[in-house]
């Protein structure tokens, strides 16, 4: 459903990841849907606590998103490994 992959975006020299999401994979409409307009709403998003997506783009049933890199992976794969995570409140 989901595959990841790392890359340099090359005129930049900049770190990226592409997300590669398999639609065919999602059973329901509402849920490609959702997916869908969530990939949309993060792309014009720009806070320094999110994720920024540079692009996004669809080629027949796969989704691809070209987005920040986070060295430390995702925040889901940290809280299933470690069970917990700490934050600390900067302001």
């Amino acid at each position: 459903m989901l595959n990841k992959l790392d890359a340099i975006h090359i005129p930049t020299n900049t770190s990226v990841a592409i997300k590669i999401i398999n639609l065919f994979a999602i059973k329901t409409k509402s849920m490609r849907d959702k997916i869908e307009r969530e990939v949309q709403l993060l792309s014009i998003m720009k806070h320094p606590h999110i994720i920024r997506v540079f692009e996004h783009f669809k080629i027949v049933n796969n989704i691809y998103v070209i987005m920040e890199y986070a060295p430390r992976g995702e925040l889901y794969d940290e809280l299933a490994k470690n069970g917990k995570v700490y934050f600390i409140l900067v302001s």
